[in-house]
This record gives C-alpha cells, sequence and structure tokens, in this order.
C-alpha cells in the first residue's frame, strides 16, 4: 500500500425496507473529497473486499451531462 492509499472497514447494514447499505465515514469523505451525489465504482478484490474509486468524467462529459444528455451503450440520448 503506498502512501496515498489508505483502507477502511464498514459493515453491511440494512434499512426498514431491508435494503442494504454502508455510511461512508467523515475522515473518508474528508480525505477523498467525496460528497453525496458523486458515483462510485465497486470493484471487487477477490478476497470478499472491496475498491471504491470515484467516477470521473472528461470535460466533455461533464457538458452533456449538464446539457441534459445520458450516455445509453455508446452514445448520448437526450433525457426525458
Amino acid at each position: 500500500m503506498t502512501e496515498e492509499e489508505c483502507k477502511w472497514v464498514v459493515s453491511v447494514e440494512t434499512d426498514v425496507d431491508d435494503e442494504y447499505y454502508i455510511q461512508l465515514p467523515e475522515d473518508l469523505l474528508e480525505k477523498t473529497g467525496w460528497t453525496e451525489n458523486d458515483e462510485l465504482e465497486w470493484i471487487e478484490n477477490g478476497d470478499s473486499s472491496f475498491t471504491l474509486r470515484k467516477v470521473k468524467f472528461d470535460p466533455y462529459e461533464n457538458e452533456m451531462i449538464a446539457a441534459g444528455y445520458e450516455m445509453i451503450g455508446n452514445e448520448w440520448v437526450l433525457s426525458k
């Protein structure tokens, strides 16, 4: 593990509708700069653990999303 990498262990919990979720610790959010609406990619490590990474869009993608488009397959489609 490099100096930039950190590990956190969190528990999977269920809500009143039996939906699963995890609560990300405040210190993790502060270190990563993640916010509530960020999209995270789950990467299975093969040892019953996962790595989370923020999905980063290039500037063109950000402009398309801001204009109301979404990527479906390999093409941009105007959201309704």
